[in-house]
C-alpha cells in the first residue's frame, strides 16, 4: 500500500526540524528500521510530504515517531489514479 505522510513543524521548532533534517541527510528510515520504502518527498519551509510504500502500517508509525519531537504528522493511505 502507498501512504502519504504530511508533516508540519511545531510552532517555534522550524530551526530544530531543519537542523535535524540536515544532520540526518533527509527524512529516511533509521538503521535497523525496515518495511518502509520512500517513493518521493517534497519539503517546503516548515511543511512537506513523503510518499512511502509499505505492507506494514505499523512500520510507517515507527518511521514517523523519530520526528514527532519537532513535527506533527498525518498519514493517509492513497491510491494511484493512473
Amino acid at each position: 500500500m502507498k501512504v502519504m505522510i504530511v508533516w508540519k513543524s511545531h510552532p517555534g521548532t522550524h530551526a530544530d526540524a531543519l537542523k535535524k533534517l540536515m544532520d540526518e541527510g533527509g527524512i529516511k528510515p533509521q538503521p535497523g528500521q525496515s518495511g518502509v520504502k520512500i517513493l518521493s518527498s517534497v519539503h517546503g519551509i516548515g511543511c512537506g510530504f513523503i510518499l512511502v510504500e509499505t505492507q506494514d502500517y505499523g512500520a510507517v508509525a515507527t518511521f514517523c515517531s523519530d520526528w514527532q519531537s519537532v513535527v506533527s504528522v498525518e498519514t493517509h493511505i492513497v491510491i494511484d489514479d493512473a
